[in-house]
């Protein structure tokens, strides 16, 4: 489809080319193809154009059928535009290139497989009967309630005492065995509502270790079996830490505790809806909204251009006063964040290399067994190590767009 479009064409529709509704104006356009994959957003208008394209009708026709149909009728132009400008280059139809799909993942850095597909789908079918809709939140909230009730009988500044350095290692290995289940949870949400799981791996994401489940099919669903995806890593989490509150409560092992808060931090800071976790796609997908931050810092630069007068014609719906909301706490959140630490903490910011490095070479050379020990450098690093990875990726970011506007790169 090269220059002006021959509307003599008979396209076909590739079968690697699905669509289902996304909501009540968008569909979601899925091409599959191998590790090439994307996904489109479109009107259904233009999916009542797709329709009418059986492998028979030229663009000719198809334009012909839907000016009779519809109240918007269709011109050369406007075909040229919807195949030529907007659909071309993705593989919607038989023959074409791939050329504007970006093989890329913004998020994750370094991404090592762990588990491919294939035994992924085993184990994950194995799980999918606890993921039935009239079962899945009840069992969540059971658990949550049940995993809590313990902190409710005990003194929690005792809970960590009684961990050693030796046991917090072992903690540490089942807490990254929990992570790994979690990853099964989403793969196994997605199974259990007919969309297929990919691999399970590991990367970077902020320059922290992270695991990751592929569950990108998880569009096809409807947005209740999205959202049980989401939260499906966390639900088996909750399980997990059900099971050894339970257990505390026969044994009064205060040790249980100790395993049960520190997978619990791991759920709570998963439920951080700024980040690209599970709460961030979670409230995502309970608004019905893709792209969540990026269309918050477009409703929020138009609200802040509409305050200075420059953009009168602003009416916000309430979609938009929602995505206001979410950008402005968002971004108070981060700037609080680096006026305390330059405030408060500006000489732990200036020593933080040399205290890190002291850190790691005294758990090298020495492995202290003081468990508070490790907790107070953790407590005590851990913001700052937030700090230095969220400055080097606005600086990476920023040389990137330098770069990119001044020569193109």
């Amino acid at each position: 489809m090269d220059g002006l479009i021959d509307v003599s064409i008979v396209p076909k529709i590739s079968e690697n080319c699905s669509w289902k509704k996304f909501d009540e104006r968008n569909y979601l356009i899925c091409i599959d193809d191998g590790d090439k994959n994307s996904k489109l957003y479109i009107s259904k208008e233009v999916i009542e154009i797709l329709n009418l394209i059986d492998g028979n009708n030229s663009l000719e026709d198809v334009k012909k059928i839907y000016n009779e149909k519809s109240k918007y009728k269709l011109t050369d132009e406007a075909i040229f535009k919807i195949f030529q400008k907007n659909l071309s280059g993705y593989g919607i139809f038989k023959d074409d290139d791939e050329s504007r799909i970006k093989i890329k993942d913004k998020y994750i850095w370094l991404k090592m497989t762990i588990f491919n597909e294939s035994v992924v789908k085993k184990i994950s079918k194995v799980l999918t009967p606890a993921f039935n809709e009239k079962i899945f939140y009840p069992i969540l909230l059971f658990s949550l309630l049940i995993t809590v009730l313990p902190f409710f009988l005990v003194d929690f500044s005792i809970v960590f005492q009684t961990v050693d350095g030796n046991l917090f290692i072992n903690f540490l290995l089942i807490n990254i065995l929990t992570l790994v289940i979690h990853e099964f949870g989403h793969s196994s949400a997605c199974e259990r509502f007919g969309a297929n799981s990919g691999k399970i791996g590991f990367g970077l994401y902020i320059m922290s270790p992270v695991f990751f489940s592929d569950v990108s099919d998880a569009w096809r669903l409807r947005r209740k079996e999205r959202l049980i995806v989401d939260l499906g890593g966390i639900y088996v989490q909750l399980i997990i830490t059900c099971l050894l509150s339970l257990f505390f409560l026969i044994s009064h092992d205060v040790r249980v505790l100790s395993l049960t808060s520190l997978i619990l931090i791991g759920v709570v800071f998963n439920l951080n809806p700024f980040l690209r976790f599970d709460g961030y796609w979670a409230l995502s997908d309970y608004t019905n909204i893709t792209n969540l931050r990026e269309r918050a810092t477009k409703a929020s630069v138009k609200f802040y251009s509409w305050c200075v007068g420059r953009n009168k014609n602003f009416q916000p719906s309430k979609k938009d006063v929602f995505l206001i909301l979410y950008g402005n706490f968002s971004m108070l959140v981060v700037i609080n964040f680096i006026l305390f630490m330059i405030i408060k903490q500006h000489n732990s910011i200036i020593y933080f290399p040399k205290n890190l490095y002291l850190f790691v070479h005294e758990i090298i050379t020495e492995f202290p067994s003081d468990f508070n020990w490790y907790k107070r450098n953790l407590v005590a690093l851990s913001p700052l190590a937030a700090f230095y990875i969220m400055f080097t990726i606005s600086i990476y970011k920023g040389f990137k767009k330098y770069l990119k506007k001044r020569y193109g790169i």
